[in-house]
């Protein structure tokens, strides 16, 4: 009996030391890790934190601890090594290693390791259609966009490329979305981003100016119109669409329409003073249409300015409206 208490105590105390050289490995190898990432020697960490918790895994509740503080690491290990591999241009190799570090942040329940994680990604995407809108590879380019999108929603970048695309694409449904979502999410961060926001303001407002200039070039006044209304939209102090609409309603014989969207005109700013003397001249043009006599004879007299418009408006007030 005494050899038989004898032989189990030596099994217990031989399992003890097991155990105990188990777990002094597996811290071991945590420390090893942790030395690595410090390094900035992710790849290596990663590889070591894995191998200490399949360790700690293997010593099931013993193991419990520490295991934990690994799966934390893990995670960051990616996120860092998937940053390292954008500083290096490396974003193939990137995009791999930050959607592991989402999957592994995600296992292990670290949400500031995913966010960090998906914000790199949606970057990394983002370089890739930067670099694929330069080479007019417009579908590559809106198919790495959807994917930043995907990864952060406010990928303020990701929605000017569609709208710079969609522009060139003349598919004005998707331009409209796509450049207010850029102001949207440009706007809404604690820091605005009124470059980006100006790009696609800018991008949208010039599509449909040119648009509606065809329009009016060709006697489609009313197409020009509603791309003037659009315009508008987008910059709602341009004189350019103010005149231009101006003109495009008295050719319809909208007078009254004429003259309230002259006068929103003139109290735009005075960017380019010949777009006022315009705006002007299609007032006068619409009282005079009305038989408003003294209006009209008031804005020919301001748009006589004009060297463009003098001979019309002088003639008008002399020979016409007999102005005084």
């Amino acid at each position: 009996m005494k050899r038989i208490a004898l032989l189990v105590s030596v099994l217990i105390f031989s399992t003890f030391m097991v155990s105990a050289q188990s777990i002094n490995d597996a811290g071991a190898k945590f420390n090893e890790a942790n030395e690595s990432f410090k390094a900035k020697d992710y790849a290596k960490a990663i590889e070591s934190y894995t191998e200490a918790l399949n360790m700690c895994e293997a010593l099931g509740e013993e193991g419990a601890e520490l295991g934990e503080k690994i799966k934390k690491q893990i995670p960051n290990a990616y996120v860092n090594q998937g940053k390292t591999q954008m500083q290096n241009k490396d974003l193939d190799g990137a995009i791999t290693t930050l959607t592991t570090a989402i999957s592994e942040a995600q296992k292990y329940n670290n949400e500031k390791a995913e966010k960090s994680a998906n914000k790199l990604l949606s970057n990394a995407y983002l370089v890739k259609a930067g670099n694929a809108y330069q080479a007019k590879d417009f579908d590559n380019a809106l198919d790495m966009c959807g994917k930043a999108i995907a990864s952060n929603a406010a990928a303020t970048k990701a929605y000017l490329y569609e709208t710079l695309i969609y522009s060139e694409q003349n598919d004005e449904e998707k331009m409209i979305e796509a450049a207010n979502l850029t102001i949207k999410y440009a706007m809404a961060s604690k820091e605005p981003d009124e470059k980006t926001a100006s790009q696609a303001k800018s991008t949208a407002y010039t599509y449909f100016i040119n648009k509606a200039q065809e329009a009016f070039g060709k006697k489609k006044y009313a197409d020009a119109v509603t791309d003037l209304d659009k315009a508008l939209q987008f910059d709602e102090q341009s004189q350019t669409a103010f005149y231009l609409k101006a003109s495009s309603l008295n050719f319809q014989g909208k007078h009254d329409d004429a003259i309230a969207t002259a006068l929103l005109g003139l109290e735009a700013p005075d960017n380019d003073h010949t777009q006022f003397l315009g705006i002007n001249l299609e007032l006068a043009r619409a009282y005079e249409a009305k038989g408003d006599t003294e209006n009209a004879c008031k804005y020919y007299k301001i748009a006589a300015q004009s060297p463009n418009f003098k001979a019309e408006a002088e003639g008008k007030m002399k020979d016409v409206l007999k102005c005084n």
